[in-house]
């Protein structure tokens, strides 16, 4: 009886189902590229990747506030720029605040 376990067990193993699954040409497309980045070139992304949300966002904080330090002190530097300019680098739409 215990012989017939492991020999159903290597039966079933054996067998293989085959699905046949419709991709859409642009995924397909993408999975090629994938399959040969990954296999020929050597290029598989390490996880978890080293640049996660809360990195991009205080690059982007960072970036921002040198930009803004650097854009107010340039406009130190040129007293002889109108004042509307200065006016307008107080203003700051709100996609940028």
């Amino acid at each position: 009886r215990e012989e017939q376990e492991p020999q159903t067990k290597r039966e079933s193993e054996d067998k293989s189902i085959t699905i046949n699954i419709d991709i859409p040409d642009v995924l397909k497309k993408k999975l090629e590229d994938d399959c040969y980045y990954i296999n020929k070139r050597k290029k598989l992304v390490k996880l978890p990747c080293l640049m996660n949300v809360v990195n991009i966002l205080e690059s982007y904080v960072k970036h921002f506030t040198l930009n803004a330090a650097f854009s107010a002190n340039e406009c130190y530097r040129h007293p002889q720029s109108s004042t509307q300019t200065n006016m307008s680098l107080h203003y700051m739409p709100p996609e940028r605040k």
